[in-house]
């Protein structure tokens, strides 16, 4: 008894499959930066940043606008804590990453609350940006 419950409390938090709980259309509202005193702090998003929004299928799949996945997108997130596998529901490649060498994050971090979604990268490539539910 006390082995079953030294495992489960062991094992690793995974978010349920069935349906990604970020899924969903997000605009961008702001973007973490670097400011010219040397910190950081949060701007609105402008067009150098080549985005505003991000689509995540039912499946936890990032895609474009003609619902293509994205290149170079990590296929795990941490959701809130929780590890979230993505899991394709369709075996689908964009042509156009074939011919990218991408450099990523093992994982992404997103962070919920109501209606807003924090993504972030990681140390090899680091970013943050805040988006709100369409």
């Amino acid at each position: 008894m006390v082995t079953l419950l030294t495992a489960q409390a062991c094992r690793k938090k995974e978010v349920d499959h069935e349906t990604a709980p970020f899924a969903g259309v997000w605009r961008l509202t702001s973007v973490w930066d670097s400011t010219a005193e040397g910190g950081n702090a949060w701007r609105n998003p402008a067009e150098s940043d080549h985005f505003d929004r991000f689509v995540f299928r039912s499946d936890g799949v990032l895609v474009d606008e003609e619902g293509e996945p994205l290149c170079c997108v990590p296929n795990v997130y941490l959701v809130d804590g929780a590890r979230f596998t993505v899991v394709p529901d369709q075996k689908q490649t964009a042509p156009r990453c074939a011919h990218i060498d991408c450099i990523t994050c093992e994982y992404w971090t997103l962070t919920r609350s109501e209606n807003t979604l924090e993504v972030s990268g990681c140390e090899q490539h680091p970013f943050r940006y805040r988006f709100e539910r369409m």
